[in-house]
């Protein structure tokens, strides 16, 4: 990620409910949360780009507090990992 780079995307959670409609609520509740972890994962890898970013431009506090919140969008995707194999 280059440091003019600026990534902006939609947050539709329009999930194509046709497709859906033959899954019980607990597929459709794991299929939601699959969505999701991707979703927050990707997020995670932006923050810690960002961070990184800062860190290189002399920013060390900024920096080392974007580092701490990539660590809880990966702790938060592991407890999802554990729910999703659990179901």
């Amino acid at each position: 990620m280059g440091d003019d780079h600026m990534h902006a995307h939609g947050h539709d959670h329009h999930h194509h409910e046709s497709d859906m409609s033959a899954m019980s609520e607990k597929e459709k509740r794991k299929a939601m949360l699959q969505y999701l972890l991707g979703h927050n994962e990707h997020h995670g890898e932006e923050i810690r780009e960002i961070a990184e970013a800062l860190a290189k431009d002399g920013d060390a506090e900024a920096a080392e507090l974007l580092r701490a919140a990539s660590d809880c969008f990966q702790a938060g995707c592991e407890k999802i990992k554990k729910a999703l194999t659990s179901i």
